[in-house]
This record gives structure tokens, sequence and C-alpha cells, in this order.
């Protein structure tokens, strides 16, 4: 008799498992949260600003048969150029490129070599904000170094003080774009996940020299010379800050 009012019970006990199962199962489903709408917001705001450092690049080459005496006179002409440059707070001096070549030249008729020569380069680069003052030194290191390049860029502190500027412009922008998105697809209100601010990279701008004009020379009618140092015109740069980030409409 026991056995068999364990076998009555049993289905029972099932019975009662399986609607709790069921009951929970419905819970979830209700309670269960919406899937959120996401969107792609991007926005960027730009300056367009005169560069305010220039980049001189003095230059002597040299060719001959002695290598050493080829780096000697380099040695010589760069250690002037740094010494005369070094005590004024207005330029920064660098070391630029410094090699010495080895070419071998042989005769016409015949693969035997004629003779060995060097061709022995060294560099100096001067920077500087103060455009006048660099013009100044250019003309004084002349008779030892010559320029071979100019360049222009922004400084670190420029740059840094348009993008704090332009970035509250590109967090703006961004808003009122992620406003307009969500109202227009009939929502009230957005939250931004996953933020990402990109500023322009540094860049240096090449200005030929032939391209430039006197307006920070000496003077613009001055009579040139060979000694004379190049003039200088900076061109300007574009200064960018992007702010884009996912935006979960609301």
């Amino acid at each position: 008799m026991k056995r068999l009012r364990y076998a009555v019970l049993l289905p029972v006990v099932l019975s009662g498992t399986l609607a709790f199962a069921q009951t929970d199962v419905e819970s979830q489903r209700l309670f269960r949260p919406e899937p959120e709408s996401f969107v792609r917001v991007g926005a960027e705001a730009y300056r367009e600003v005169r560069e305010d450092r220039a980049n001189v690049t003095l230059t002597k080459q040299l060719d001959g048969e002695d290598q050493r005496e080829l780096l000697r006179e380099i040695n010589l002409a760069m250690r002037n150029v740094v010494e005369l440059g070094k005590n004024n707070g207005e330029l920064e001096l660098e070391t630029g490129n410094y090699a010495i070549q080895r070419n071998v030249h042989y005769k016409k008729d015949t693969k035997e070599i004629e003779k060995i020569t060097y061709t022995a380069t060294g560099q100096v680069i001067v920077r500087s904000q103060n455009f006048d003052e660099l013009l100044t030194f250019v003309e004084a290191a002349h008779e030892d170094m010559l320029v071979g390049d100019i360049r222009f860029d922004l400084s670190t502190d420029l740059r840094r003080e348009v993008e704090k500027e332009i970035l509250q412009e590109a967090i703006a922008a961004f808003r009122t774009k992620a406003d307009t998105i969500a109202e227009g697809l009939g929502y009230t209100g957005f939250e931004v996940r996953n933020i990402e601010v990109k500023d322009s990279e540094s860049g240096v701008v090449v200005r030929p020299m032939r391209a430039a004009t006197m307006s920070l020379s000496r003077a613009a009618d001055a009579t040139p010379s060979p000694s004379a140092a190049p003039p200088l015109e900076a061109g300007k740069q574009k200064v960018s800050v992007s702010v884009s980030g996912q935006v979960v409409l609301k």
C-alpha cells in the first residue's frame, strides 16, 4: 500500500514544479528591458592659423679627396654657427644631417678606378618665433653655412591654445547634432557613450624660398646682395578637433 501512495503523489509534485517554471519564464519575458537604439555621431571644429615659427636649415657641403680635411672644415663651420647662436634666447639650435659619402670615379674606357673622392655634409637647424632675429642670425652665419631649406610650423603653445578654443566648439556641434537626430526620430533625449576626441596632427609645411615675399625682411625696397638672408613669409595651417561617440537615444 505504501508503494501505491508514493506513485500517486509523484505526478502532483512534478506538476507543481512545471507550473512554477512556466510562471518564472513569463515573468522574465514581461520584465525584460527593451533593446536600446544606438547611433554614431561625429562633429568637427577647425581654424586656419598663421604659422608662428620658422625652421631654417643651414648647410655646408664640400667635395675633395682628403676626407679628414673635409670633416675638419665641416666641423669648424658647424662649431662657429652653434657658438654664434647658443647665447641667443630667441633661437633654438639643433644639429641636423652629418655625413660623408665615398665617391668612386672610373676611367671612361676601362673599369679601373681613376680616383676616389668624398662629399662631406653638415647641417644646423635653427628655429625661432622671432623672424627678424632669425634673419639677423642667418645673415651673420652665411660665412660658414648657407641656407639649404626653410620650413614653417606652429609652436606648441599656439597649437594648444587654438585646440583648447575649438574643442568647446566641437563639443557644442556634437551635442547639437545628437539633439537634432534624437528629435527627428521621435526621441526625447540621448545619452553619450564611448566618446572619443581627436586633434589634428602637428605638421611642418615647406615654403619654397622663390615663392616667398619680403614682408618680414629688413625692407621691401632693399637691394639684395649675395650675403642677404632669404625672405620669410609664413603661411597658414589648419588646426582641427573632432568629437565622436556612440549615442543612445532615449
